[in-house]
């Protein structure tokens, strides 16, 4: 990943998605990921969810800017 999107996913991707409402659900299974996992499984889950974000956020950009000419 770039450095802009390092820099992007820590200071606008992540805190926005850590800003989010859980339901119960949602608040269930981050307590399952945040007991049921050793600090190196963590450090790649977190890995595997920054990759998701920044890609998530790329797509969102390419997607507008395509539909950019039919707006």
């Amino acid at each position: 990943m770039s450095d802009f999107l390092c820099w992007r996913y820590d200071h606008y991707i992540h805190p926005h998605i850590q800003a989010q409402p859980m339901d119960d659900g949602d608040v269930f299974r981050r307590s399952l990921l945040d007991s049921g996992v050793t600090p190196e499984q963590r450090q790649d889950v977190e890995a595997v969810l920054r990759l998701y974000a920044c890609q998530g956020f790329l797509l969102g950009v390419r997607t507008g800017s395509g539909l950019a000419g039919l707006l």
